[in-house]
């Protein structure tokens, strides 16, 4: 169960929580907690979105890996096949594990988006397209999914579009430094 706030707290109260940390920069406290917030709204909206096509964001993203496969960006692939990708090669390319990816391909197949084939030379291994069906469903999709996504950003110029993706980019190697800290230095719950 995801359990966000309504809304983030006011400017008054986050000064006052940084005023009672020492090094705590009440501009980058307030920017950390709009951007958990925003993300989360984000999620939110676009978890609804996806449901309304049988979807999540996992089950998209494979379907989006399949069909850029299908356009013609060929991923490099040890098998050569265009238009697949192994079980694999897919839990690489979106950061999951192998049981989950199955689960993803499993609910897909059922559902008449992916077909599995086995991999020629390989008596163990396994190619997944997306169906002819599955090809008609995310055409019929995708235009109201890039409509969607175009008017969650409508509101910005594309200076401020630009200058998130540069906020974005230096956001990211914050967040190396961030993961790194915690390895290095990790802190035992009491």
């Amino acid at each position: 169960m995801r359990i966000e706030w309504k809304e983030i707290p006011k400017e008054e109260t986050i000064y006052k929580i940084a005023e009672k940390y020492q090094g705590v920069k009440p501009k980058s406290l307030e920017a950390y907690l709009k951007m958990l917030w925003t993300v989360a709204q984000i999620d939110s909206v676009v978890e609804s979105h996806f449901s309304q096509w049988g979807l999540s964001r996992g089950r998209f993203m494979l379907l989006m890996m399949l069909h850029r496969e299908s356009c013609g960006v060929i991923m490099e692939t040890k098998h050569g096949v265009p238009g697949a990708l192994t079980p694999s090669e897919l839990a690489d390319q979106l950061d999951v594990t192998r049981g989950n990816m199955t689960g993803l391909i499993d609910g897909l197949e059922r559902e008449g988006w992916i077909r599995r084939e086995d991999l020629p030379g390989d008596r163990r291994g396994l190619l997944i397209h997306l169906t002819d069906e599955g090809k008609s469903r995310l055409e019929k999709m995708l235009p109201i999914h890039f409509k969607r996504m175009g008017k969650m950003l409508s509101n910005l110029t594309s200076e401020e579009a630009e200058g998130l993706l540069t906020g974005m980019a230096r956001l990211l190697s914050g967040l190396t430094a961030f993961r790194e800290e915690i390895e290095k230095n990790p802190v035992k719950g009491e």
